[in-house]
């Protein structure tokens, strides 16, 4: 069979049009009146994603997702509606990245430019596609600025592994670096391999999955949501952050499921954990990776999407899919509509095969290497989660503070 230009080849089943060759991508394929309840739930005439969970915020992440779906729909109007409200209000001065947090509420509204990696990684990853879809050269260059960026500022060589950073700064220390897993969407890697060739995103591929194999804790054995490396190798839940295989995680089973990773030692084992504790009211939403409790309360919708695609890729009985309006927030029907869209790429080889060799290799200047010199910050506990830094003395330096908000739980010197 003939090779397919790269346009042909990113665009396909994988963009919105069912294969019909495999009944899983019909089945799976984003219908259009979810993808109209999503947006008329979720997002303002302007293009802004409304985070309903959170006093209606906005983020890089909620931008991004809007983005990738709006590709999968073949919905041009709604991915350039997203794509230039996020330009317009979560811009960076000195990069293409862009801030994590938009507050309606705040003067300024964007009171920390420190950036998120995952959404800029999906972020690139849809105008990747974009670019592929309607052959829009602009899209595709703006993509190549966020991936060079993204491995110029978000990436750092750590006891000889390349880590992707949750963001540019505070995550660095001099004696250890914290992680999330679930930011790490394998699919997108791929995808940015092909309009910014480096030898890195390989790395951070086979990186990061050596460490989700390692990064086993309790007696569920599964990740956690923020990950501490130690300079000698140890590894732990990070301090600062409750210990649990929760919200951020559990787009872990659903990256791999997008990459078409069914057969990764995680999957099964998460799925064991959601089939053994489900009770008459659902999957635990969280669990405690030290204590071993689990939630009094259960998972939403979208963690129930991500458990139904993780069952269907290991060829399991999954039940029929959950639907924008099971979802009681954005967060939850934003994983209900990726977790069909994740099904239909994985059965589409060009999107979730193995990871092309590039043509060239790009030197990526400014990879950033961990040393001792390296400043320290206090992390604080944010939204869904996450705790994030900022500069010890609470002023502005030279870098961009981090992304703070709330009380701080722990500082650099805590064992």
């Amino acid at each position: 069979m003939a090779s397919l230009p790269v346009w042909a080849a990113l665009s396909g089943p994988a963009l919105g049009r069912p294969d019909r060759g495999d009944s899983r991508a019909g089945t799976d394929r984003v219908p259009r009146s979810e993808w109209s309840a999503f947006q008329s739930r979720y997002m303002t005439p302007e293009g802004r994603v409304v985070d309903t969970a959170k006093a209606h915020i906005s983020h890089s992440e909620g931008q991004s997702y809007a983005m990738l779906l709006a590709v999968h729909m073949e919905d041009r109007a709604a991915f350039d509606l997203a794509w230039d409200w996020a330009r317009l209000h979560l811009h960076r001065r000195g990069d293409h990245l862009l801030s994590w947090r938009w507050d309606p509420h705040a003067r300024p509204h964007v009171a920390d430019p420190n950036n998120a990696s995952d959404g800029d990684l999906v972020a690139a990853w849809a105008l990747a596609r974009a670019a592929a879809l309607w052959r829009e050269p602009s899209y595709r260059e703006q993509a190549r600025r966020i991936a060079r960026d993204l491995l110029r500022l978000c990436t750092v060589e750590w006891n000889n592994r390349l880590l992707l950073l949750p963001g540019a700064h505070g995550f660095r220390f001099h004696d250890r670096v914290v992680i999330n897993l679930s930011y790490y969407s394998w699919a997108a890697m791929r995808g940015l391999s092909r309009v910014l060739p480096s030898p890195a995103w390989s790395r951070l591929e086979a990186d990061g999955l050596a460490l989700l194999e390692q990064a086993r804790f309790g007696r569920f054995a599964l990740p956690p949501d923020w990950l501490e490396l130690g300079a000698r190798g140890a590894m732990r839940p990070a301090p600062g952050w409750p210990p649990r295989f929760s919200w951020d995680a559990v787009r872990i089973p659903l990256h791999l499921v997008w990459a078409g990773r069914g057969t990764e030692a995680l999957l099964p084992r998460v799925e064991r954990f959601w089939s053994a504790q489900r009770r008459r009211d659902g999957t635990p939403a969280w669990a405690d990776l030290e204590s071993g409790d689990l939630a009094p309360y259960p998972g939403h919708a979208g963690l129930r999407a991500v458990a139904r695609a993780s069952r269907h890729a290991l060829g399991l009985p999954a039940g029929p899919p959950e639907s924008v309006a099971d979802a009681t927030d954005y967060y939850g029907a934003a994983l209900v509509l990726l977790s069909r869209v994740a099904a239909t790429d994985a059965a589409a080889p060009a999107t979730a095969g193995a990871l092309p060799a590039p043509p060239a290799e790009v030197s990526v200047p400014g990879t950033q290497v961990a040393g001792a010199g390296e400043a320290q910050a206090t992390p604080t506990a944010s939204w869904r989660g996450r705790v994030e830094a900022v500069a010890p003395d609470g002023l502005p330096s030279s870098l961009p503070l981090g992304l703070r908000v709330g009380p701080p739980l722990w500082t650099p010197s805590a064992p």
